[in-house]
């Protein structure tokens, strides 16, 4: 084997690196909040080691990973009673597609006075000095291992941490059933973050024990790497489990209440996508909470702004739900240009690059009194006589979509000459009649199968069948397919609007409506009337008819009727015919 046998323990064990220098692997590597933790194998054995090494950035670390190297400059420290490998130097040998052999995180017998239940991963090297030992004795923090030590390769291991934040409980279904699970932010006395998250069993245990703001021990946890397309605070996360040991301590002062980490807005274009961060920005523009639907048919409230601060960029962010809905937004003064601090945005790449807040984790402070990047940049707003961002990080494609009346669009489509031509505009009016009966519907009965949205056809023995599946059903799907008349000032015009569209404006599903006209049809006629003359802001989408006779109008989304917005549009038309 090309690793160095039995190369953990004697680095462990006090092997001077003039004399010994061992081939290993790195099996894992990971971003702490002041360093790279390394995870090192020699096939047999693994423990933990800090970075120091020049070759070893915070913008390369992933690439080390599985990589076997020559360790040519390291030292074996002992830190709150257990040995830390620092690696100076090293020399990269060659590669590797998987982790070699099966590596056991090393353990020492541990001195009787001790827990075992809170011993910790490390071998724990043995200290002559009597004034170290007797230390030890009296400080117990010494025996919790730090959030910065954990890797996947923990097993014993107990850790003393704040819970900063604590998420509600979540319903879920998966292949093994249905489920439940709520999560947390811990945080130490070092300043290191990890998320939490309990499952099933172990939410009846522990969900009514944990509450934000108190501290804890917590053992008996599964260490494993952070799912990447959801919230994570750390490249390694904790799961527990109904066995897992949670006891509330008093309180300690050492651990914080919060961890900022500011990025200033110019920095975003260099961070990747789904990257957390947080800002403390100025508020230029803030929009009313609305309600959409999701894909999935889910109702959710969104309200979106635009932010800057001292770099001179701004970025539109996306806050969700409960985040969307808090009163403070009501009672700001743009005017004023009110400061407020976030904390766990995602980034993102929609209108080129955005922020939304995350569902569990994010944070807004409104009162940022003693925040000190907060007060920076209150006494930097305080200096500059116009706050104009230069550079906008977000594309608001909206605002690109040109606003017409019914006939000015009635005047340009008539006379149309082109086969191919496709436009996108903006029409406000209001929504007409929506008539149903025996012989004009506003559904259809589609296939079930997969994606499919095809129409099907009822067969003789009651059975439904779509020609493009070549697939029978027994119950079909009901999706909207509704012709709206769209009315304002000058006019009308007929345009469709499908199934996302109609359920958005009706609030019901296709298949809610059918079974009202079908067994309650006063209530179907007063879901038709609610939305009857209502005044809208429609996005559509014109092109010419697939027998090339005509031409068709989709509606491709209801937006909010925002005056000011709305005052911007037609503000930059009269500039751009100025010009």
């Amino acid at each position: 084997m090309i690793l160095t046998q039995n190369a953990i323990a004697k680095i462990l064990n006090g092997a001077k690196q003039s004399e010994f220098r061992p081939t290993v692997q790195i099996i894992e590597a990971s971003l702490l909040s002041k360093g790279i933790k390394l995870i090192i194998s020699d096939g047999e054995s693994c423990t933990q080691a800090i970075s120091l090494c020049p070759d070893i950035t915070r913008s390369n670390y992933n690439f080390y990973t599985n990589k076997i190297v020559n360790l040519t400059n390291y030292q074996a420290n002992p830190i709150n009673g257990y040995v830390c490998i620092k690696v100076y130097d090293i020399e990269l040998i060659q590669d590797s597609e998987e982790i070699i052999g099966d590596p056991k995180a090393l353990e020492q017998k541990v001195q009787e006075e001790v827990p075992k239940s809170i011993v910790y991963n490390f071998i724990e090297k043995k200290v002559k000095t009597e004034t170290f030992d007797e230390n030890e004795k009296q400080n117990p923090d010494n025996f919790y291992a730090p959030i910065s030590a954990l890797s996947i390769t923990s097993s014993d291991w107990t850790i003393k941490a704040r819970v900063i934040k604590k998420s509600n409980i979540k319903m879920f279904q998966n292949n093994r059933g249905d489920g439940k699970l709520f999560s947390c932010v811990l945080i130490d006395a070092n300043n290191d973050q990890i998320q939490a998250t309990f499952f099933n069993q172990a939410v009846e245990i522990f969900e009514h024990r944990i509450r934000e703001g108190r501290v804890y021990t917590f053992s008996g946890g599964n260490v494993k790497h952070s799912n990447k397309n959801f919230f994570s605070v750390n490249d390694i996360s904790i799961s527990f489990e109904r066995n897992s040991l949670i006891n509330e301590v008093p309180d300690d002062m050492k651990i914080p209440r919060i961890k900022f980490e500011f990025v200033p807005l110019n920095s975003l274009p260099n961070l990747p996508i789904n990257k957390t961060v947080d800002i403390c920005v100025i508020i230029l523009e803030i929009d009313k909470p609305i309600q959409i639907m999701t894909k999935k048919g889910v109702h959710m409230f969104k309200r979106t702004m635009t932010v800057t601060d001292f770099t001179a960029c701004s970025i539109e962010v996306t806050l969700w739900e409960e985040l969307a809905l808090r009163p403070e937004f009501d009672t700001f003064d743009i005017g004023e240009k009110p400061i407020v601090c976030f904390k766990t945005l995602k980034l993102k790449d929609f209108n080129k690059l955005s922020l939304s807040s995350n569902f569990d984790s994010t944070e807004i402070f409104f009162n940022v009194q003693g925040i000190i990047e907060a007060e920076n940049l209150q006494a930097w707003k305080l200096r500059q006589t116009r706050i104009y961002p230069s550079t906008p990080l977000s594309e608001k494609k909206n605002c690109d979509i040109k606003l017409k009346t019914t006939t000015e669009i009635k005047d340009e489509w008539d006379n149309t000459m082109n086969s191919n031509k496709t436009e996108n505009f903006r029409l406000i009016g209001i929504i007409g009649k929506i008539p149903i009966n025996e012989t004009r519907n506003i559904w259809y009965e589609s296939c079930t199968n997969g994606t499919c949205k095809k129409k099907v056809n009822k067969n003789s023995d009651g059975l439904f069948i779509c020609d493009s599946c070549n697939v029978t059903f027994e119950k079909c799907k009901y999706r909207y397919s509704c012709s709206l008349t769209i009315s304002d000032c000058c006019g009308h015009i007929f345009a469709t609007a499908f199934d996302e569209i109609m359920t958005e404006l009706l609030k019901i599903t296709a298949t809610e409506m059918y079974e009202q006209v079908m067994n309650m049809p006063e209530k179907a006629e007063d879901t038709l009337a609610a939305v009857f003359g209502k005044y809208v802001n429609v996005s559509v989408k014109a092109t010419v008819a697939e027998n090339k006779a005509g031409y068709k109008f989709i509606i491709k989304s209801f937006d909010p009727l925002d005056p000011s917005a709305i005052s911007k549009i037609l503000l930059s038309e009269c500039i751009i015919k100025a010009k």
